[in-house]
Parts: C-alpha cells; sequence; structure tokens
C-alpha cells in the first residue's frame, strides 16, 4: 500500500501527463492539473463535488460505489485493474476515462490513489469501427436479399419467354438482371464509401421512387418532393418497400405523398394490397420475421433509416397497407 505522505509530493503528481486523484472519505482531498484538462473541473470545482456525479452511466456509476467501497475496507479481490467509464465533462460534453485505482494512506487514513487516461478518441474511434462493420454486414444483406428477388424476378420472366415467346416478357427479363448489376455496383460504391466515412449526399425523394419503380409493373403515383441527406441505400429502402407492397401485399397500385414540414421530410406510401395485419405489425421490422419471404426486406429498410436519423413505421388503414418514413432534414 503505498504511503502519498512520503513517496509524493503535489508538485510532481501535478507535473505527470496522467490525471491523478486522491479519494478519501466520500471526496476527492487532491486532483491534478491534468485531471482538470481532461474534465474542465478546477481543483477547487472537484474538492466541493460528489465525485460519483462525474460518471455518467448509471450502471457503472453503481459498480464505482461498490469498488471504491470495498477498496477502502482492504478487500482489493474485486477490484479490477482498470475500469473503462463515460464522463460527463464540465461543458456537457461526453468523454471516456480509463482509471488504474490503487489503495493508499493520505494523512494516516486509508485512501485510494488513482490514476486517469484519456482514452475519448481510442473510444470514439471504436464505436466508428463498429458502426462501419455493422453497416457493411447490412450491406451484404442487402446484396444477398435484393438479388434474390430482383433474379428471381428475371428467371420468372425467361420462362414466361420459353412458353409464350414475348419478346416484351425477354425485355423486362434484361431489365431485371440489368437492375442486379446496378445493385450490386451501387452497394460496393456503398461499402467504399461507409468505410471512408464520406458517404452521405443530397436526393430528391421523388426521383429516387421514380428510378425505382420503373422496373415494376405497378401503377406508382407520387406527389411533392424533398431533398434529403443520405448514401445510396436510399435505393434499398424504396426497393424494399415496393418490392414488400407488390410481391407480399398483392399490391397493384401505390401512391406516395411526400411533404416537407419543419425539421423533418415526411413520405406516406400507400398500396391498395392486402394489407398488414395488426397483431404482426410490431414484428415486421426485425431481422429474420416473415411471413413469406427472407425476413429481411423491412428489416433492412428500418436499419438504414436509423442510420438516417429517421424512422419508418406502420400506420393504421382501412385497406392495404401504409408507411409513414421521415427523414431529418
Amino acid at each position: 500500500m503505498l504511503n502519498l505522505d512520503f513517496q509524493f509530493g503535489k508538485e510532481m503528481l501535478n507535473n505527470l501527463k496522467v490525471g491523478i486523484y486522491v479519494f478519501q472519505n466520500g471526496r476527492f482531498v487532491f486532483t491534478n492539473r491534468e485531471l482538470s484538462r481532461i474534465s474542465g473541473y478546477s481543483e477547487e470545482e472537484f474538492r466541493s463535488m460528489n465525485p460519483f456525479q462525474l460518471i455518467a452511466d448509471k450502471d457503472q456509476r453503481d459498480a464505482m460505489m461498490k469498488f471504491t467501497k470495498k477498496a477502502l475496507e482492504g478487500d482489493m479481490g474485486e477490484l479490477p485493474f482498470e475500469l473503462i467509464l463515460l464522463i460527463t465533462k464540465k461543458d456537457g460534453s461526453d468523454g471516456w476515462v480509463a482509471l488504474r485505482p490503487l489503495p493508499a494512506i493520505y494523512g494516516g487514513e486509508p485512501a485510494i490513489l488513482c490514476s486517469v487516461f484519456d482514452v475519448t478518441e481510442k473510444k470514439i474511434a471504436e464505436r466508428k469501427r463498429e458502426e462501419v462493420e455493422k453497416f457493411v454486414e447490412l450491406t451484404r444483406k442487402i446484396i444477398r436479399h435484393d438479388l434474390s428477388n430482383k433474379l428471381s424476378a428475371a428467371f420468372g420472366f425467361l420462362d414466361i419467354y420459353l412458353t409464350h415467346r414475348d419478346e416484351t416478357i425477354l425485355k423486362r427479363a434484361l431489365e431485371s438482371i440489368e437492375s442486379c448489376i446496378q445493385i450490386l455496383n451501387r452497394m460496393q460504391d456503398l461499402e467504399m464509401l461507409i468505410r471512408s466515412g464520406n458517404e452521405m449526399k443530397p436526393f430528391s425523394v421523388r426521383e429516387v421512387f421514380e428510378n425505382v419503380g420503373k422496373h415494376y409493373e405497378i401503377e406508382l403515383e407520387i406527389s411533392g418532393d424533398c431533398e434529403v441527406t443520405a448514401d445510396d441505400g436510399i435505393y434499398s429502402v424504396v426497393e424494399n418497400l415496393i418490392c414488400n407492397s407488390v410481391r407480399h401485399g398483392k399490391s397493384r397500385r401505390i401512391e406516395v405523398n411526400i411533404v416537407e414540414k419543419v425539421g423533418h421530410c415526411e413520405i406516406k406510401v400507400s398500396d391498395d394490397g392486402i394489407g398488414i395485419p395488426e397483431n404482426v405489425r410490431e414484428n415486421i421490422f426485425q431481422e429474420g420475421y416473415s411471413t413469406g419471404g427472407g425476413g429481411l426486406g423491412l428489416y433492412i429498410v428500418n436499419s438504414l433509416m436509423q442510420k438516417y436519423g429517421g424512422s419508418v413505421t406502420v400506420e393504421d388503414s382501412s385497406s392495404g397497407a401504409t408507411f409513414l418514413i421521415t427523414f431529418p432534414l
């Protein structure tokens, strides 16, 4: 156990490039300059505050109080070598710190000497990497799902063509195959842009619906327009909504109403299909949930809308299905 009275001077601790504090009797009795730089609080402010109020997460706060109590009682068995905590800085921003506590004696009484390392940049980088991997995997699911739909349509058209030798049917098959190539190129670009972090750009919602809708034999009526910020995954949002209406809802007509409102763009997509039973509406956006497909289409829509900071919900409808999509502006 360290005896701080004899082994360390305050000036020495103040000169370290690592945050240092000494905790005793429920409060900070010493904090160095580096800890003030990390948190934004002065030494005077530290002395007058509840140390645990710095910890932003309640579960982490409770765990820290438990570890501190045991350490002061001399029970070091459950005290980890390092604790990673989310803190709230003086300016209200979040920060991540790594704490390495040691039992000590200060002023002749039990205390805790703790080294504090600022790991905010490291945690931000880790979260970014996790987000990238998450959406790279989503991109791969989009490719598999959307290609499967398009290839199924192409094979269907080719089967009909071989029976009837109708050139218009052959043209539809070729359009489906061309759409497969577009999906591959679009998703490859999306994966590359996600990894670079520069994927977001403006899109006309109306143009996206028009570009996707022309590949379906369906009456598509579009009113209004908004310019929203997204990536090429927005095509998959629209692709899966229309495909869901046609393939599962048996729709022949879709109405798209696009309205720009204060702070967001609202897109209502309504069809004349068989609708969505009320008892399954809470589940349709879950991965793997299906009433007759692969269980990915609406999950992809929901995941991408979350990425854009928007949302997708199912609305009550007297006939057919109605989806409400919102994009922040």
